[in-house]
């Protein structure tokens, strides 16, 4: 009888040592499971900023792209019109040597 005794008595220390290790883990999973909600939120959010980030650097590239281009072809007009105006004058010159050497001829 005593023997039954004691083993109903480790029995029931065992019993309440484990009910409280599995109360433990079971708070554990808790706080685990509300730290990947948390995570989960915030990476969410982290991915939403970069999201937008890389929505306006894409607009600013762009942005940025047709001012360089309105820029080069402001310059290359500019470029041929002073070409232009330079032959203009070339040929004007060589149109009054011309002219001249004409009139030399007919004097």
């Amino acid at each position: 009888k005593k023997h039954t005794e004691s083993c109903a008595m480790i029995q029931a220390k065992l019993e309440g040592y484990i009910t409280s290790e599995i109360a433990k883990l079971t708070q554990r999973l808790l706080a685990a499971e509300q730290d990947t909600r948390k995570l989960k939120v915030a990476l969410s959010s982290s991915s939403t900023q970069l999201e937008d980030a890389k929505t306006a650097l894409g607009m600013a590239l762009q942005t940025q792209e047709a001012e360089l281009n309105m820029k080069v072809n402001a310059g290359l007009a500019q470029a041929l019109g002073n070409i232009r105006l330079v032959e203009d004058a070339r040929i004007q010159r060589v149109e009054d040597i011309a002219k001249n050497l004409y009139y030399e001829r007919l004097v």
